[in-house]
């Protein structure tokens, strides 16, 4: 009886494990923002090469360009946030062990001049903070293009008891906006050369 328990124990772990790892790059919640945003039924997501300059796509971060048949319509940031625990918040981010660390998965869906036109959190697996995934709060960075910065308490709302999930992903927006304006700016100025 022990060995099946300790068995069981040891398989819940694994599973645990590869959820943690795999990201869902198709969520169906980007694919009914594609249809209410561009009424496009049938995306064509096209993958943007890795350049270390910029873009460096990995198993937990993908840019796509969004195509509507030939036409792009946009793009589209698919990325997880690594959040801590509260046990383990104050410990340096290199001492926090790979299981202590919390996640959430997020998109963020772009126009063609990577002005942002939604932000979806579509798998939120923390402990605190699951305000941030309201439509309302999320909503505050539809425009955001990358031109200025965001602050939280300043220009993105604060929410008390989600301090590290607000500040995590407001961060992340920023950056992953800044580097795919970055991205197209490179990619317009090689084609007019």
């Amino acid at each position: 009886m022990r060995i099946i328990i300790i068995l069981s124990g040891f398989i819940i772990s694994v599973l645990n494990c590869i959820g943690q790892n795999e990201i869902n790059f198709r969520p169906k919640q980007l694919f009914k923002e594609l249809k209410h945003q561009f009424k496009c039924e049938s995306p064509i997501f096209v993958e943007l090469e890795n350049n270390s300059e910029i873009i460096t796509n990995s198993l937990n971060e993908k840019y796509f360009k969004i195509k509507n048949n030939l036409l792009l319509i946009g793009y589209t940031y698919i990325g997880r946030v690594k959040t801590c625990r509260t046990a383990f918040c104050s410990a340096s981010y290199n001492n926090l062990k790979k299981d202590s660390q919390e996640f959430f998965d997020y998109f963020i869906l772009f126009d063609t001049s990577a002005k942002i036109i939604a932000v979806n959190i579509y798998n939120y697996q923390a402990s605190h903070g699951q305000e941030i995934t309201i439509k309302s709060w999320l909503n505050q960075f539809i425009g955001y293009d990358g031109s200025s910065e965001l602050n939280v308490g300043k220009n993105i709302d604060a929410i008390s008891g989600a301090t590290i999930s607000v500040n995590s992903i407001t961060n992340d927006i920023s950056n992953k906006t800044k580097m795919l304006k970055k991205y197209i700016t490179q990619q317009n100025d090689r084609k007019n050369k």
